[in-house]
């Protein structure tokens, strides 16, 4: 931010070979789920680097209630049934996985927390 209030279009000076490296090294990785979190966090700083670390946890979490929505799709033969009689253990299912999740997501966040030296990561 300059002295007038607006802010610069561009990073400092030395951070472009930063910028650069960062960039080459993620147009490496295909998928979400193995991102270089300690290189996104050194530049964009720990809120960016937790929003990565949420969205690539939430990626991989998910596949799980895909794979069972899917079996259920199947059991159904095709159609989407709201009577059918697995759609409760589906439901079941899913409640389960939200728990877990929560619980593995917490333990993940104060994981990357004490790996940055963050104290304050909750707020974020």
């Amino acid at each position: 931010r300059t002295t007038d209030g607006s802010y610069d279009a561009a990073p400092p000076e030395g951070a472009w070979g930063c910028l650069k490296s960062l960039s080459c090294v993620l147009a490496h990785f295909n998928t979400i789920t193995s991102l270089p979190l300690d290189r996104i966090s050194a530049y964009f700083g720990e809120k960016v680097a937790f929003y990565d670390a949420w969205l690539s946890f939430l990626a991989q979490w998910l596949c799980w209630p895909m794979f069972f929505g899917l079996a259920l799709y199947a059991v159904q033969g095709g159609k989407f049934d709201i009577g059918h009689p697995a759609v409760p253990f589906y439901c079941l299912l899913l409640v389960g996985w939200a728990k877990l999740f929560v619980q593995y997501w917490r333990q993940r966040s104060a994981e990357l927390a004490h790996g940055w030296g963050g104290l304050d990561y909750e707020q974020v």
